[in-house]
């Protein structure tokens, strides 16, 4: 298994798999504010971009989780160090 914790904040985006930054960027769009469901693990159809094969996801997500702030590195690698 993997674990993936991904933050974003007004600084940008960050992507950690297993505890370690994987991925960074500050091109990361906007925030949606809808009374619609909230979707992990799938691309919302309105903006669906087939180029990217990632619609929906094929797999088991277990023990999601949303903060309401990002979190720090040294919580994501404390968190992902708890679950091993």
């Amino acid at each position: 298994w993997y674990y993936v914790a991904g933050t974003w904040d007004s600084t940008g985006m960050r992507i950690y798999v297993n505890g370690t930054l994987d991925r960074s960027g500050t091109d990361t769009g906007v925030a949606i504010n809808s009374t619609g469901s909230l979707n992990i693990g799938a691309q919302i159809s309105t903006y669906y971009n087939g180029t990217y094969h990632n619609f929906p996801f094929q797999g088991v997500i277990d023990e999601a989780a949303i903060s309401n702030r990002a979190l720090t590195s040294d919580e994501i690698k404390l968190y992902y160090n708890s679950t091993k």
